[in-house]
């Protein structure tokens, strides 16, 4: 085993034994490339944290803070997140994406990353970053994505069911099998974007640009 992964097992092991201790605040830890998979941290406060390359599979983040993390080419299937707070953070080519209700992932950036078979629902992406991402099999109901930027975005079999996407930008993406169902797409661009069996019944339109540069308001 190599020394900086003995020194990485080593820190792990630290800061479990002081989060089963009672201690909570771990902010700023390097973490990167780290196992951490099947490793519970509810509620442990790591922003800042570098936490870029690590696993994270079926790991408990539930309610934890991780403000302004880094967790780019980290890999979190399964990974509990549910009521975490990651505003922020990094996921930049993130492998796979962890799920849980009422996620805080507002100013993330999530270029490059995949997110496949998640539920997101009432997640904050609000200004977030999520130019060029894959997204299949997903639900984000409920969700505030005001102001994220989903340009160039591929989202198959994604459903954003009464999601507040004022202002969203989701010019040049692709959509196939979307529902957008009493969304609030107002000021949201959809510019150049592909088409197909994508369902807008009953969303709220107001100045909305459509893909072929008409726009839209029913209010």
């Amino acid at each position: 085993m190599r020394r900086d992964e003995i020194r990485k097992r080593n820190l792990v092991n630290q800061i479990l034994n002081r989060y089963e201790a009672g201690e909570r605040d771990f902010s700023g830890s390097d973490l990167s490339r780290a196992d951490l998979d099947d490793v519970s941290l509810q509620g442990a406060i790591l922003n800042n944290a570098d936490l870029s390359g690590a696993s994270l599979m079926f790991a408990n983040l539930e309610g934890a803070n991780l403000r302004d993390a880094d967790l780019s080419q980290a890999d979190l299937p399964s990974c509990q997140i549910g009521d975490a707070d990651f505003s922020g953070a990094s996921f930049r080519d993130v492998i796979e994406m962890g799920d849980g209700n009422n996620v805080n992932l507002s100013g993330t950036d999530f270029r490059g990353a995949c997110i496949n078979e998640c539920n997101l629902r009432n997640a904050n992406f609000s200004g977030a970053n999520v130019n060029g991402v894959a997204i299949s099999q997903t639900s984000l109901d409920n969700a505030n994505l005001a102001d994220a930027y989903l340009s160039s975005a591929e989202l198959s079999d994604v459903s954003f069911v009464a999601d507040n996407l004022s202002s969203a930008d989701f010019s040049n993406a692709e959509l196939s099998d979307v529902s957008f169902t009493s969304a609030d797409v107002s000021r949201t661009n959809f510019s150049n974007a592909r088409f197909e069996n994508v369902d807008l019944n009953e969303a709220i339109f107001w100045n909305t640009i459509m893909p072929d540069g008409s726009i839209v308001s029913n209010s």
